[in-house]
């Protein structure tokens, strides 16, 4: 048993001997400037699961940002009287914060939530039917806000 290798060092060498061999092929002006902040994913020590690496500051920033501006839509809405803005901008802002954090998130090359695609397109249909119907989205709408930041919370995404 003493002379035996233990699995987890042999699989730790051979993801190395991996990396190694796929960087020879890159050149280094070839990779990106966020190349570090990307979130990878590694082998857990147990050698079953898989665990994120830590959020850089930046990519935590954009999304408190993104947090930030849903509840200034909440904010708004409390302070205007009632029929000041039609019943469809609300639903059309959230989806616009989401869609477009989203979009910012992923050119960065940080992981995006499928939260934040899922609750932007949400919030795109309910501002199309809104549009179209004339209905009140905006309670379903402050739902889908008040889901996607306890959403967050509790995954550690947005």
């Amino acid at each position: 048993m003493a002379g035996r290798r233990n699995s987890y060092y042999d699989d730790d060498r051979n993801d190395r001997r991996r990396s190694r061999s796929g960087s020879r092929s890159r050149s280094r002006s070839s990779r990106s400037r966020n190349d570090g902040d990307r979130d990878y994913y590694r082998r857990g020590s147990s050698g079953g699961g898989y665990r994120r690496r830590r959020k850089s500051d930046r990519e935590a920033r954009i999304e408190r940002t993104t947090w930030l501006l849903l509840v200034l839509v909440f904010a708004v809405l409390y302070f205007l009287p009632d029929s000041t803005i039609p019943n469809w901008m609300v639903p059309a802002a959230g989806a616009l914060i989401l869609i477009g954090s989203g979009v910012y998130q992923y050119g960065e090359r940080y992981r995006v939530s499928p939260i934040t695609w899922i609750a932007g397109a949400v919030m795109a249909v309910f501002a199309y039917y809104s549009f179209q119907s004339g209905a009140n989205m905006v309670p379903f709408t402050l739902f889908t806000f008040a889901a996607v930041i306890v959403l967050g919370v509790i995954t550690g995404e947005t």
